[in-house]
């Protein structure tokens, strides 16, 4: 009979560090009005694809915006099932942590859940 994964005191402090680093580092760098970092940052796309720093898909009369939430949750849940499943190929409790913090950070905004824009 398998039992749960406990995480260790220091596993657990390791993980919320990383919480608090990438809401932070999300929460400085993502804000579109607001964000000093992100306006310094280079935008980057192939014709109607933009994928730095947001990611966007432009159509004639209106445009798709996916998340920094949307891409860090598809990215983790398949790190969070491995893990459940007890092989360990991600091992560093930081970027865990990290993944974690900047999922809840981007589930902050007002329009988290709105994808498509006029």
């Amino acid at each position: 009979m398998s039992t749960l994964y406990r995480p260790k005191s220091k596993d657990a402090l390791t993980i919320l560090l990383g919480s608090v680093l990438g809401y932070a580092f999300f929460h400085l760098g993502s804000h579109p009005t607001k964000s000093p970092l992100k306006r310094r940052l280079p935008k980057k796309q192939i014709r109607n694809y933009s994928y730095f720093p947001n990611i966007h898909i432009n159509r004639e009369d209106r445009y798709y915006h996916l998340h920094h939430w949307m891409v860090l949750s598809s990215l983790y849940l398949p790190v969070l099932l491995t893990r459940l499943r007890k092989k360990n190929i991600f091992k560093y409790k930081l970027t865990h942590g990290f993944l974690l913090g900047s999922i809840l950070q981007g589930l902050t905004y007002n329009d988290r859940f709105r994808v498509v824009y006029d």
